[in-house]
């Protein structure tokens, strides 16, 4: 049975929730994703649209060693932040850590390189 999610105003949205058992479950998992940076791994503020708008990445650090080495600025106490041109980032990896009563399992990670990454974000907005 599938029932609308209706947030606590009351608001309908656009999502649906299905109940099934763990039985009918192959996976489930956090996901999150990296950037990958001048050879290192960096977390982006958000993926979406905007980036492709805008030419440009978001990129965070908690790591002050980043702020000598790649150019990062401090945003907050211990946050460290670098907008970047797309075409400067070698590749988006994500990265599926499974949960619940699959965590025993390997997280994956998914290496989308810099000529696809356009592509991927337009699809990841779709979804």
């Amino acid at each position: 049975m599938n029932r609308e999610l209706v947030d606590q105003t009351g608001n309908k949205t656009n999502l649906f929730i299905k109940d099934v058992t763990k039985e009918e479950v192959d996976l489930i998992y956090e996901l999150k994703f990296l950037v990958a940076y001048k050879g290192k791994e960096f977390e982006p503020y958000s993926l979406g649209r905007k980036i492709l708008d805008e030419n440009e990445i978001s990129l965070f650090s908690m790591d002050i060693y980043d702020v000598d080495c790649y150019g990062f600025e401090k945003q907050e106490q211990f946050v460290f932040k670098k907008d970047v041109p797309l075409d400067d980032i070698e590749s988006i990896i994500e990265v599926k850590k499974p949960i619940l009563i699959f965590e025993e399992l390997p997280e994956s990670r998914k290496v989308i390189p810099r000529e696809e990454v356009r592509d991927y974000i337009i699809e990841l907005d779709t979804i």
